[in-house]
């Protein structure tokens, strides 16, 4: 797998491991490449072809070794199915030049979706408020084991539209997880809290 992202890496500015879980790659598989920005942490044709198209267990592996890893939701639409328009990555750039979004992809300015939409999300001591589109749940998630908080534990429940989550200095980075009334999610990419 190394030399395959080396090759690729070597063409292209934006790459990043694709659907993982699909294709039964182990951590070791993809720890220390040191390639690629990223890790497709959702693939709606895996997802919806035999139910392993969602990859946060294997981002979540990558962040708490270290590695400053994006994630990324698509489709991957092969039309055998409906399959098509279930994953995306909503990017905050100035303009819709190619140049620009590729930019803005590669230093993270994005968050990714199945459904749901992430509105804003704010950093204050201690605490972390997301505004998103009507939610069941919203996880505060950090890759260390027992750290991170839900909407549930902090005791909201119903339509959720606004949270504001706890979190500890320890738990770096962490990243959020918003989810929708069907079981649709929207991932932020990790915040370094220190």
């Amino acid at each position: 797998l190394g030399e395959v992202m080396e090759y690729i890496c070597q063409r292209s500015p934006l790459a990043f491991i694709a659907h993982p879980y699909w294709t039964s790659l182990s951590l070791g598989d993809i720890l220390g490449l040191g390639y690629g920005v990223g890790i497709e942490v959702f693939n709606t044709t895996c997802q919806r072809g035999i139910g392993r198209g969602d990859s946060g267990v294997h981002w979540d592996e990558l962040l708490a070794r270290g590695e400053r890893t994006l994630g990324f939701a698509v489709d991957d639409t092969h039309m055998h199915y409906d399959d098509a328009l279930g994953g995306w990555v909503m990017v905050k750039s100035p303009n819709t030049n190619a140049e620009t979004i590729i930019e803005a992809l590669i230093a993270g300015h994005f968050y990714s979706s199945s459904g749901p939409s992430i509105e804003d999300v704010q950093f204050e001591e201690g605490r972390v408020t997301v505004r998103c589109s009507p939610c069941q749940a919203v996880h505060l998630i950090s890759p260390w084991p027992g750290c991170g908080v839900t909407s549930y534990s902090a005791g909201y429940s119903g339509v959720l539209t606004e949270v504001t989550l706890p979190f500890a200095a320890e738990w770096h980075p962490v990243r959020i997880e918003c989810v929708d009334e069907r079981g649709n999610k929207a991932w932020t990419n990790p915040f370094w809290t220190q």
